[in-house]
């Protein structure tokens, strides 16, 4: 049986530590009303926009709703597992099946609880077995330090982050073990579970692991006889260890990289030069509590008892000189990863990184806690020739006040918090050295006393940050959701179409939004999509097509282009305003301001076209309405001037104002659209007829807008204000979409609709009658994925305007096959296969090897 008594005793400081950060979690979260005490959470920023939605696409994975390798409902269909890999692979998001979708934000604020405190156990563990003679009280001190330091309060809003963070003190023990000749399977393990939990700050960490075995191999050995054939033996095993644990879990990695291949793969040479850029002054600021990372500002705060620590071992410790400067050379590497961009590149893993400023900032924040852990435990030992050298410890505060003279501090009361607490810990010091009577740092009192001194300077920049970085959208949140959920539900089931929701959750009132994943959140197949692996292909037919391309990442939908919604199956959208062409269905309800508009245009998802097979690729001109215009004459096989050009006037008021009046012909029912195409984004506004105000050429802000007409109505006023002058050379361009020639040739296209029998994510089946080398129109995008078979043999489809499947036919009844298989998945079998094998093999050779020498 299991000695629980025993086993709580062995993992006493892992336990307390755990526990002490959770209960200053939960407490604080409690005061700042976190959900579920209140409407505040700390899924802020791309948690809010991005991953929550997610999660609710992971959920439906583990529900069996969804598949992981491909769906219809991101974008226009397309690989979902690169986001499954980079988002959903924590163990710790199983508990989403216990929370309903409208309380994801409290199982947010869970998840941050469970990964800090896990932080703090880790931490807790390796120092404990590291620094054997420091007292558990400095153990949990240090390790609760580390758990709640400024980056990991600050990358809460990214939360798959954080589980290697959890896992980079077990890879420092991995590589000491491996050192001190233990083997590498501890190593391999945990750097392949950190890598599967988030490969990208996986990477990092492992990076961060090697160099710091390289260090931490030198520092042991300064003091004695150094042997580089040891060296170069101990780092060749070190880094065959983690990359043996990158091919283990290359099921994972393959594919993922392969899904990234049709977006932002690559190296981003244009952010990399030489450049040196940072603040070393406001560095010092970074280091109190309070403080928060920014652009040429990087925050280290991982509380004062460690940095009193830090500085201790260099200012007061009689430690080897040369492992001094060997220890000061981290700083100068710290500060070049910071603030030198070669380094900063990467540390970035060779990427555009300039958001969230210095995600990797722990590899400075883990040298601070380190050498703190190596003073006091030398401490502990009283080995120390006390010098009277305590002014090299007070230039610390010294200097900070100095500092908020000139530029003053965000917050000076959480600043001089930490200076009061230097001080503090500098006279224990003091009165320790002078061997003062009556007074030992071992007493309970004291030891009491300064546990919640130090955790209570610790709970202060937490709670703090905690404040800077909510997300007070809880409640709003919470009925946003249940009232799509009905809206969606709603919806009748007959049918393959799309859908497109006009304005999602947190759209401003100017318009703008970056919600764009609700299709993913809500399992209905949309058009929008917002997600570190798009597909190129998309997004440039999408730019194309009147939906602007607003990074690498999106195209800004909040809006109708209904000749584009059409073509690509939209039946319904969710609108907040009627728009012409759309009849507005009064069967289904009102939620969330929005109307369910029902598009008596919508074509099917696979029908005939009369275009020849040389003329699927559609020139583009900058046009979006004479884009629509080729694509539909080529998909009907005749002159389709379904969008009219408009005559217009420009006024202008200043450089940054410009009224443009458009001019609308009587030629009956008609929608109109408007496009002002910017060199470069001159961040501006339009208020369209005086009364509609939408963002404008700047981030996340559409090119193609809708203008609300009436037919009584003969011109329209859109009036354009930047903050940055406009250029003269820009030609807007506004256009009339004559519905009834719409209607006309929509009518003729759906003759040839295929018979789709079976369609689902990843697996499409559909009969349909034709001539030979008549080609098969489909709205689902190309991907090499698919494995596409044509009256039972296998046929390569055709691409049909840079990003459609085309299906050239036989003579009579075809039937179409269409099954995707996850590209790069048979490959990353492989791979992770002969990586296990070749660790068993090791394990198996070591164990024998071992029993053999007993």
């Amino acid at each position: 049986m299991i000695d629980v008594r025993a086993s709580i005793e062995k993992w006493r400081c892992e336990i307390i530590a755990f526990t002490c950060t959770a209960i200053l979690l939960i407490a604080i979260g409690g005061i700042l009303h976190m959900a579920p005490f209140g409407s505040n959470a700390l899924s802020a920023v791309d948690a809010r926009i991005q991953y929550l939605d997610f999660f609710s696409y992971g959920k439906g994975i583990l529900t069996g709703i969804h598949r992981p390798f491909y769906t219809f409902d991101k974008a226009l269909g397309g690989n979902i597992w690169g986001v499954v890999a980079y988002y959903m692979l924590s163990p710790f998001n199983l508990f989403i099946l216990f929370f309903d979708q409208s309380q994801f934000n409290t199982f947010y604020n869970l998840l941050v609880v469970i990964k800090l405190s896990l932080c703090s156990a880790t931490m807790a563990f390796y120092l404990r077995r590291r620094f054997e003679s420091l007292s558990s009280v400095l153990v949990v001190l240090l390790a609760v330090s580390f758990g709640l330091m400024q980056y990991n309060l600050e990358q809460a809003k990214n939360i798959m982050w954080l589980d290697p963070i959890y896992m980079l003190p077990l890879l420092l023990w991995g590589t000491y073990k491996v050192q001190q000749g233990e083997g590498i399977t501890f190593l391999t393990i945990v750097t392949a579970l950190s890598l599967v939990m988030n490969w990208y700050m996986g990477f990092i960490v492992a990076m961060f692991a090697g160099i710091w075995s390289v260090w931490e191999y030198i520092y042991l050995r300064l003091d004695g006889k150094f042997n580089w054939k040891d060296f170069i033996r101990n780092e060749m095993v070190t880094a065959g260890a983690i990359l043996l644990a990158v091919g283990i879990i290359g099921i994972i990695l393959v594919p993922a990289f392969a899904a990234m291949a049709t977006g932002r793969a690559g190296i981003d040479w244009h952010f990399l030069n030489l450049h040196y850029d940072g603040k070393i002054l406001a560095l010092l600021q970074g280091l109190t509590a309070g403080a928060v990372s920014d652009q040429r500002k990087v925050s280290l705060f991982c509380g004062s008892l460690g940095l009193f620590g830090f500085i201790s071992y260099f200012v007061l410790s009689d430690i080897n000189r040369k492992q001094k400067l060997w220890a000061g050379l981290w700083i100068i590497f710290a500060l070049l990863v910071f603030y030198w961009k070669p380094f900063f590149f990467l540390f970035s893993l060779l990427k555009d990184a300039s958001s969230y400023w210095y995600r990797y900032s722990f590899v400075a924040i883990v040298p601070i806690l380190y050498l703190a852990a190596e003073f006091y435990a030398h401490l502990n030992e009283e080995t120390f020739e006390w010098k009277n050298v305590y002014w090299g410890i007070l230039v610390f505060p010294l200097l900070l006040l100095i500092r908020d003279k000139y530029r003053p501090f965000p917050d000076i009361r959480l600043a001089a918090v930490s200076c009061a607490i230097f001080c503090i810990l500098l006279l224990i010091l003091y009165f320790r050295s002078h061997s003062l009577r009556k007074f030992s740092t071992h007493h309970p009192w004291i030891v009491a006393g300064l546990s919640v001194l130090l955790l209570g300077e610790i709970g202060l920049n937490t709670g703090h940050l905690m404040y800077v970085y909510r997300n007070p959208d809880v409640k709003k949140y919470q009925d946003y959701v249940q009232q799509v959920q009905k809206q969606v539900r709603q919806l009748p089931s007959d049918g393959i179409y799309r859908v497109n929701q006009t304005k999602p959750f947190l759209t401003w009132p100017d318009g703008i939004t970056a919600n764009f994943n609700e299709p993913l959140a809500y399992g209905y197949r949309g058009i929008s999509s917002y997600t570190s692996s798009p597909d190129n292909t998309q997004l440039h037919f999408m730019d194309r097509m009147g939906y602007r391309q607003g990074s690498d990442n999106l195209n800004v939908i909040v809006g109708s282009v209904l000749g584009t919604d059409s073509l690509l199956g939209v039946r319904y959208i969710l609108s907040a305003i009627p728009v012409n062409g759309y009849q507005v269905d009064r069967a289904q309800r009102i939620y969330n301001k929005e109307s369910v508009y029902f598009n008596p245009y919508a074509l099917p998802i696979a029908f005939l076209t009369q275009g020849s097979i040389e003329e699927r690729e559609i020139p583009y001109s900058g046009n979006p309405f004479d884009y629509q215009n080729k694509l539909f004459s080529y998909l009907s096989g005749k002159n389709a001037d379904l969008y009219m050009p408009l005559e217009s006037r420009m006024k202008k008021i200043s450089d940054k104002e410009i009224i443009y009046t458009a001019s609308t012909p009587d030629v009956g029912n008609v929608a109109i659209y408007g496009n002002i195409p910017t060199p470069f984004d001159l961040n501006g506004n339009i208020w369209i007829n005086s009364k509609q105000k939408q963002g404008y050429s700047r981030w996340l802000a559409p090119s193609v807008f809708y203008i609300p007409h009436e037919n009584s109505e003969t011109s329209h006023d859109v009036k354009f204000v930047t903050e940055r002058p406009i250029p003269d050379n820009i030609d807007p361009q506004f256009y009339a979409l004559d519905l009834e020639k719409l209607g006309k040739i929509v009518e003729e296209l759906r003759k040839g609709e295929a018979e789709i029998t079976d369609f689902r994510d990843g697996y499409v089946k559909m009969n349909v009658s034709g001539q030979k080398g008549q080609l098969l129109f489909t709205s689902i995008p190309t991907d090499k994925g698919w494995n596409v078979r044509l009256n039972g043999r296998k046929i390569k489809p055709v691409e049909i305007a840079g990003c459609l499947m085309g299906i050239v036919l036989d003579d009579g009844q075809n039937t179409i096959e269409m099954d995707y298989i996850l590209p790069g998945g048979k490959a990353g079998i492989a791979v992770s296969a002969i990586s296990l094998l070749i660790l068993g093999f090791y394990a198996y050779k070591r164990k024998r090897g071992a029993s053999q020498c007993k």
